[in-house]
């Protein structure tokens, strides 16, 4: 399902929220007080000012629990520099929060008049959701329930910070359905599964998904990936996917490719199971990132001709191999 991130207004103790994230940018003064945007301090007073001293001292989340209407959890964190820091603050937000069972989570813009303050919000969002990322297909227990997410501006341009938290969205789900193809069990993703998966994934978004059996991949020549798949049991694939808008231009387009290994056992007698074998599973990440670019830009409706080649193999040293 899509994610979706709303933009909220109004009193920051007021907010229909269990767990408020009050992402901060500085360190503490020499006074010992901490530097944080005046309508955080406006709200919560102290609390908010010595929390941001802790957490910028211990490099962590701080929770504090508080008494009244509107959201009964602050988490304050220290962002650190660039959009990367801003990303990681609210990432650590977002698990901080959701480590005590918060279902609904706002994330609260600093300044919403600056100059930049789009460009945060996107970083807010894209770190949010990426943090509160989860696989639990495996998980025999039953999941937990999913989170909201809002973003909290007091001013500034309404619908600049709209798009920039749709964008992030769209961002956001891209990498998880990569992360989520990464993270499936081997079983489950040989060429002729994961390759389907893409199809399915691609239809929603509208890309155009060709998948290649063995008999086009001879006839096109694509001797490297023939080698690898001859000691396999499991057949290659071959996908390519476009995302083609009608307003594309003429230029040409941006092609990707992507490395599917769906399970590496090359170099079996050398590698050690634990922290390497057991993760051959993600040999296919190349691909998985090229599918999740190759979505997003679908999703983002980006109005360039976006190509990804993706070969799908596994290596085994099978008795042809």
């Amino acid at each position: 399902m899509p994610l979706h991130t709303d933009l909220v207004s109004g009193p920051l103790t007021d907010l229909d929220a269990d767990a408020l994230v009050l992402p901060v940018r500085g360190t503490p003064a020499g006074d010992g007080a901490a530097h944080a945007p005046v309508a955080f301090s406006d709200a919560f007073g102290a609390t908010v000012a010595t929390a941001l001293e802790d957490a910028t001292t211990s490099k962590k989340a701080v929770t504090v629990l508080r008494e009244g209407d509107g959201p009964r959890r602050l988490v304050v964190v220290s962002a650190g520099e660039g959009m990367d820091g801003w990303r990681i603050a609210a990432a650590q937000g977002l698990q901080a929060a959701r480590g005590v069972h918060a279902r609904r989570v706002a994330v609260a813009l600093p300044d919403a008049e600056a100059s930049d303050a789009a460009d945060v919000a996107a970083a807010l969002v894209e770190g949010a959701r990426l943090g509160a990322y989860r696989f639990d297909t495996y998980k025999t227990a039953e999941a937990p329930p999913g989170f909201t997410l809002q973003l909290h501006a007091d001013g500034g341009d309404a619908e600049a910070l709209d798009e920039a938290i749709v964008a992030a969205d769209a961002r956001a789900e891209a990498t998880a359905i990569a992360r989520d193809l990464v993270n499936l069990s081997p079983d489950e993703k040989v060429p002729a599964m994961l390759a389907d998966r893409m199809a399915e994934l691609g239809e929603v978004t509208g890309l155009h998904v060709e998948i290649w059996g063995m008999d086009r991949i001879r006839k096109e020549g694509f001797g490297g990936l023939l080698g690898v798949n001859r000691g396999s049991q499991d057949e290659a694939r071959f996908v390519w996917i476009e995302h083609e808008p009608d307003e594309a231009t003429d230029a040409p387009p941006v092609v990707l490719v992507g490395k599917g290994v769906t399970f590496d056992t090359g170099g079996l007698s050398l590698k050690p199971t634990l922290n390497s074998m057991d993760k051959m599973k993600a040999d296919m990440g190349g691909a998985a990132a090229v599918f999740g670019a190759v979505y997003g830009a679908a999703e983002l409706g980006l109005p360039i001709r976006v190509v990804a080649l993706i070969p799908m193999t596994d290596n085994r040293p099978g008795e042809r191999a």
